[in-house]
């Protein structure tokens, strides 16, 4: 990546080579008795290049092209651009890197304009057909709603989620050779035994990274809006930043809903979720009404 700043406009470099071929640029470059006049280009490169400082030369990946008050240019880095120029530098380099991306926020966003359209589509062809997106927004938000599924459901799903199992467990005291073994072994006598009644698949599914909702609305349709609406001539940085980092995630975003809608359709379906039951109904602290409400939500699907 090489940028110059030319008639106020920064240009693309393809090769360093172009920046050393200019006509007032010297690559054994001494500073003595000189000042910084300006900063006219930035560069991060997959080789190293040389510091053109007549006594420094040490090779660096990224740095500066600066131009002196005789006119002179070279390359340097950030360190000697501080040891040699001082505050002068800090400030110039800070001033360029954001002048330098402002410029590329604005670029992007005009040259992505063009593909609203296309992005619409994209976007909108996850909620097309049956089992769609807004299908899983809807039952995600439901059975994160303990209103809506009972409460004992709800605790049952996240303690669940919270150690990564889909295992359905319930509680059942021990038996006399259970208590025997582990009078022999000098094991405690367990309290309780725990055994597996039922396995939930995809549990992970129901994680707050898995929220198709935020996904869909903001990371996605909210990213195109923004790229809509947006005039890059009258935002600053801080504000194009959102919309361009929007539209470079927008092809994984999309991505990852697709693959979220695969495994909400092998989630969310009555013998995936069923297995709890098993469970709520061999506990016998949890009362009807909050079982049968877990029930209507099963049976809805």
């Amino acid at each position: 990546m090489i940028y110059l700043l030319e008639d106020e406009t920064f240009v693309e470099l393809d090769d360093w080579q172009k920046v050393c071929k200019r006509a007032s640029y010297l690559s054994n470059l001494n500073v003595a008795n000189k000042k910084l006049e300006k900063i006219i280009g930035y560069y991060e490169l997959p080789n190293k290049v040389s510091c053109g400082l007549s006594n420094c030369h040490t090779p660096h990946f990224k740095g500066y092209v600066v131009e002196t008050d005789d006119g002179s240019e070279t390359n340097i880095g950030h360190a000697c651009g501080t040891k040699y120029f001082d505050v002068v530098f800090e400030q110039m380099s800070s001033d360029f890197i954001n002048a330098l991306e402002v410029a590329k926020a604005r670029a992007f966003i005009h040259e992505n304009k063009k593909n609203v359209f296309g992005f619409w589509q994209d976007v909108n062809a996850l909620s097309v057909g049956k089992k769609n997106i807004r299908w899983a927004i809807d039952l995600y938000k439901k059975i994160n709603d303990s209103e809506f599924i009972g409460l004992a459901a709800y605790r049952a799903l996240r303690q669940m989620l919270a150690i990564s199992s889909g295992n359905v467990i319930n509680s059942r005291p021990p038996t006399q050779k259970e208590i025997e073994l582990a009078q022999v072994s000098g094991q405690p006598i367990p309290q309780s035994v725990d055994i597996i009644v039922g396995f939930i698949s995809y549990i992970e599914f129901l994680s707050p990274d898995n929220d198709l909702e935020n996904i869909y609305e903001k990371q996605l349709r909210g990213s195109v809006q923004s790229l809509q609406d947006a005039d890059p001539e009258k935002l600053s940085r801080t504000q194009m930043k959102p919309i361009v980092s929007g539209i470079n995630s927008l092809k994984n975003n999309i991505t990852k809903a697709s693959e979220l809608i695969e495994i909400a359709r092998l989630f969310f379906t009555k013998e995936n979720l069923s297995e709890l039951l098993k469970g709520l109904k061999d506990n016998k602290n949890i009362g009807q009404a909050d079982i049968r409400r877990y029930e209507e939500f099963i049976e809805s699907l």
